[in-house]
């Protein structure tokens, strides 16, 4: 986890995050980072964390997309169990407290809390996606439609659709990034959260794949 005077030394640069990110596949597909004076900015250090939160948010933006169609029913079901816990105020479960009745509502209210702040980011992160885009992450992380399905319905190649995911899934990462989302943000909402661990350890796993 970095330390705030690390992501405060990071997000000062986020204004040019865009041009910084215009080397980033370059860098990647070298896997050197020889000038950065001349690629990025004179601060070596700040420019090499940018790409670095840019690399771990990539990252991040396809969990968030995956868990994203899912989320509104996760959000309504723990709304129920509150519910249910209000209705019955003196202990649903035999030999449970009301205090610890109370605890565990206060715990799911907080669950919710957290599971609806990253809704909410997910719908503000797509939200000037084009319609071709946002169809693409349906087809993707939404239905779950497997490449081939997808080049069908787009009318293009395989490698095409491998192509326009990677081009969107850069394209929120750095916009995310610039907008100053850290991903020490996003993990302090979801870090009770081990089902989403999993699909994010999946992608992570898939990315290092994609740069040996």
């Amino acid at each position: 986890m970095e330390s705030k005077s690390n992501q405060q030394k990071v997000f000062r640069s986020n204004k040019n995050c865009k041009k910084y990110l215009v080397n980033i596949k370059k860098l990647q597909k070298n896997g050197k980072f020889d000038d950065f004076s001349q690629v990025f900015c004179n601060d070596k250090e700040s420019s090499k964390q940018v790409l670095q939160e840019f690399s771990s948010m990539r990252i991040w933006v396809k969990t968030l997309l995956s868990i994203y169609g899912s989320l509104p029913n996760i959000l309504k079901l723990i709304d129920s169990i509150i519910a249910k816990n209000a209705a019955n105020p003196f202990g649903i479960n035999y030999g449970e407290s009301a205090m610890d009745q109370i605890d565990r509502v206060i715990s799911l209210s907080d669950r919710k809390n957290k599971l609806l702040n990253i809704y909410l980011l997910i719908k503000k992160m797509i939200e000037n996606a084009t319609e071709k885009e946002k169809q693409i992450i349906n087809y993707k992380f939404v239905n779950k439609i497997t490449i081939p399905a997808m080049a069908q319905k787009l009318g293009c190649t395989e490698r095409n659709v491998f192509r326009k995911i990677n081009t969107i899934i850069d394209r929120l990462a750095a916009s995310s990034v610039e907008r100053g989302w850290t991903i020490c943000f996003i993990e302090s909402q979801l870090n009770n959260e081990p089902w989403i661990m999993e699909n994010y350890n999946i992608f992570k796993k898939e990315e290092e794949r994609r740069h040996r």
